[in-house]
């Protein structure tokens, strides 16, 4: 609702200076949609009494009734009456406009003209107004001659019908060059029967492919479910806390995400507030877009959950993780499953997934090459069991380390030349005491010992400088150490199976 009165302000000032000035006969033309009852009223106090010296408008104002509420619903076309705050207006001197979604003032003024009716005190709309947010304006003067200009929003609801066909319509709200929170809102009703209702968004940001990811620059965005039973879901995350892997590199677009919110049998008004904002300067622009919105009927069995429109593994980005891109762990994984914190998908997936990409210039080409494709097997590799809707986080867990050897090797981790493997140890050091991490260390070592020792000791014969020859002698050491330590394991694990028959 901000966002419409920021953009339609100033066109309603200036019509309200036109029909100030000829409010006699916008009176006269719209007379039969008004009538007036003139009654008697106490005479003004003293505060509604004007300085004809420094008063240029009127003093009185505007208060809706206690059962309107400007940022939550209202019943649809039902009469309301606002109060004066001053018992000083002109009967035969003001007009109402409405400004509804769906309308523009181009319509002709004619056409948005409010019936009313009306005493010094008060002003009753007399059929309420039609679903939707509506923009309402109170143009006139006062007994003093002095011009009055109220300019109030209003939210309706109505019709289930006419609500839920807006639900296919896609929302984007720009920066558009400035740096204060841009928003847009819309309205509609959940399905009957429905358990859930959704929001598929997106968030572009032109800092990214500028150069700016991690800097000052850091913009943002917010998206809002509201029920009119007080039911809320809200998500609001910056440039640089989604990370560089959440985005495409070329075009600083996230993937698709869903945010959801549960809701009951029966339909409910739902309001969509989305916003982003520039910051620090308005150089570089953001978006977020709505694609769709709406309701679910989602069916909590194996054979039918990923036929739900909100389920995440519903979605392209989903069943196929684009590469270069960290954003599946947040938006497929996790929102599938809420496993929280402790789950697979936050405290390691996209923290490490991210951790590889801030950190990818240190790392060769044939490096970067590895990064890029051992993630995306990674994520590939937890497609079926979320389509089918496991749901286990503990078992979730288990399939996605199970997966890291294979993806490793597989991508190539054997033939990376020994500077990336420094590369690689400085992303996960503060890990490797955890024990999932370091069975999946040490099974990976084991398949590339023999190259990666050959390729050192070759390396050490051509090279001349006496620091990298003692760094890769290290490494050398480092990598019999592991295999020493892989042959024990597995030894003392053999001793205990044949000791326990």
């Amino acid at each position: 609702m901000v966002t419409a009165k920021g953009i339609l302000i100033g066109v309603v000032i200036t019509i309200a200076i036109a029909v100030v000035i000829v409010v006699p006969t916008v009176v006269v033309t719209t007379r039969s949609k008004q009538s007036s009852k003139k009654t008697t009223t106490p005479p003004p106090s003293s505060d509604c009494i004007p300085n004809n010296s420094t008063d240029t408008y009127s003093l009185v104002t505007v208060t809706l009734p206690s059962s309107i509420d400007e940022d939550l619903f209202n019943k649809a076309n039902q009469l309301f009456t606002l109060k004066l705050s001053c018992p000083i207006l002109d009967v035969e001197n003001y007009v109402i406009f409405k400004i509804t979604e769906g309308t523009t003032l181009t319509d002709g003024a004619g056409l948005n003209v409010v019936k009313s009716n009306s005493s010094n005190d008060s002003i009753t709309i007399v059929d309420g107004f039609p679903p939707g947010a509506v923009l309402f304006s109170l143009i006139g003067q006062d007994i003093y001659g002095l011009p009055i200009f109220i300019l109030e929003q209003y939210q309706c609801h109505g019709d289930g019908n006419q609500q839920q066909q807006r639900q296919s319509q896609s929302l984007t709200v720009n920066t558009n060059q400035l740096v204060d929170l841009q928003t847009r809102s819309a309205l509609f009703v959940s399905e009957s029967k429905s358990t859930q209702v959704y929001v598929e968004h997106r968030f572009i940001t032109s800092e990214v492919p500028g150069g700016y990811f991690g800097s000052q620059f850091n913009d943002y965005f917010s998206i809002t479910l509201i029920s009119e039973k007080g039911t809320y879901r809200t998500i609001s995350q910056s440039m640089n806390a989604l990370g560089l892997g959440a985005f495409d590199y070329a075009t600083g677009a996230t993937s698709w995400t869903n945010l959801t919110m549960p809701v009951g049998l029966e339909p409910e008004v739902i309001q969509i507030a989305i916003g982003v904002s520039n910051v620090a300067d308005g150089q570089f622009q953001s978006s977020v877009t709505v694609d769709k919105y709406g309701s679910d009927l989602c069916v909590e069995s194996k054979n039918e959950c990923d036929q739900c429109k909100s389920d995440p593994m519903s979605s392209p980005t989903c069943l196929n993780p684009p590469t270069k891109s960290c954003q599946f762990y947040v938006s497929c994984m996790e929102t599938k499953t809420n496993c929280g914190s402790d789950g697979y998908a936050l405290r390691y997936g996209s923290k490490y997934c991210t951790k590889f990409m801030n950190n990818i210039k240190s790392f060769s080409s044939e490096g970067q090459t590895w990064v890029y494709m051992t993630m995306n097997c990674l994520q590939k590799a937890l497609v079926t069991p979320l389509k089918n809707c496991e749901n286990n986080c503990k078992k979730l867990e288990d399939l996605a380390f199970a997966s890291h050897p294979s993806c490793y090797v597989s991508s190539g981790v054997c033939n990376l030349p020994p500077s990336d493997w420094f590369s690689i140890l400085v992303v996960i050091a503060k890990d490797l005491s955890a024990k999932k991490s370091l069975v999946q260390a040490l099974k990976t070592s084991t398949s590339c010992i023999p190259d990666i020792i050959s390729r050192i000791e070759q390396l050490l014969l051509t090279t001349l400088d006496t620091v990298t020859r003692s760094a890769m002698l290290i490494v050398r050491m480092v990598s019999v150490i592991v295999r020493l330590i892989w042959c024990i394991s597995i030894c003392f694990t053999t001793l205990l199976l044949h000791s326990s028959f």
